[in-house]
């Protein structure tokens, strides 16, 4: 018989989360790939930039370089330092202990979008790479980001999430039926819409922390649309002006990278944004 045990863990505190608009049809980024069935740190999809942009005023924060079995990772969160609502592209140069520039695939640069099709003001995102060692032409050390260009983009809804709480499930070991181990966490928490305006898509990133060094591990899209994800929520559909809405993601451990399955989740927090 399989044990399952579950620890509580509750916060009252309340986080505010970046927003994002997507075009529907135009963005590259906002395909999930659902939580639940992720079999470790997949390679990342790269993006291409259109024609004619803006520079990118940004800032990086909590940002990570490290290894993950045979995938070289960065994630970080990326400010918005300037006063309008921008879709933003970085470039990122996978530098070796030297600080030399190795090439991925015979690319000297990688470009990516954020996770947010429209940044607000002053707000943040957020970006997780990851890339196949074979695809490198040396060893990779760190890397070194930059905004590439933005996109002015029309405002809309800012959303947040609050009440943030989550659940540990714990499973008899196999190789040891007297022993107990973490495979699954459980966020919960409530999301809000507090303007007068309507998020007729929301979606969120989960942002995964480490327990023991409290370090930014993880970022991953979440689509609650999607049929494949492990998402509930107690009502579907557009988020109404004022409207509070419980939901509870489950987080498989066999998606994360290796530093979290070791030391186990520490947190998670949440970024939102309204697609359209």
């Amino acid at each position: 018989m399989t044990r399952h045990i579950f620890t509580v863990m509750l916060s009252t505190a309340t986080v505010l989360c970046s927003l994002s608009f997507a075009c529907t049809g135009n963005s590259t980024n906002t395909t999930e790939t659902p939580v639940s069935s992720q079999a470790g740190v997949q390679p990342v999809e790269l993006d291409t930039i259109p024609g004619e942009l803006d520079s990118a005023k940004v800032a990086f924060r909590q940002t990570n370089v490290f290894t993950s079995g045979d995938m070289f990772c960065v994630v970080s969160l990326v400010d918005n330092l300037t006063d309008d609502w921008r879709k933003i592209w970085l470039k990122a140069e996978i530098l070796d202990a030297k600080g030399n520039v190795l090439t991925v695939d015979g690319s000297s640069s990688l470009t990516l979008r954020t996770f947010s099709d429209a940044v607000p003001p002053r707000g943040a995102t957020s970006f997780f790479l990851s890339i196949p060692y074979n695809q490198i032409s040396g060893v990779p050390a760190d890397c070194r980001l930059s905004g590439a260009g933005s996109i002015r983009r029309p405002a809309g809804p800012i959303l947040f999430a609050s009440g943030y709480g989550g659940v540990r499930a714990m499973y008899a070991d196999k190789a040891d039926p007297t022993k107990v181990v973490e495979k699954e966490y459980q966020l919960q928490a409530t999301l809000e819409n507090p303007l007068d305006m309507v998020a007729y898509h929301p979606k969120m990133v989960l942002l995964v922390y480490g327990r023991d060094d409290q370090k930014l591990y993880f970022a991953q899209l979440v689509d609650p649309e999607n049929p494949n994800t492990i998402f509930t929520q107690e009502r579907e559909g557009p988020l109404q002006p004022g409207e509070k809405r419980k939901i509870t993601c489950r987080i498989y451990y066999e998606m994360l990278p290796q530093q979290i399955k070791d030391q186990l989740i520490g947190r998670v927090e949440m970024q939102l944004f309204e697609a359209r």
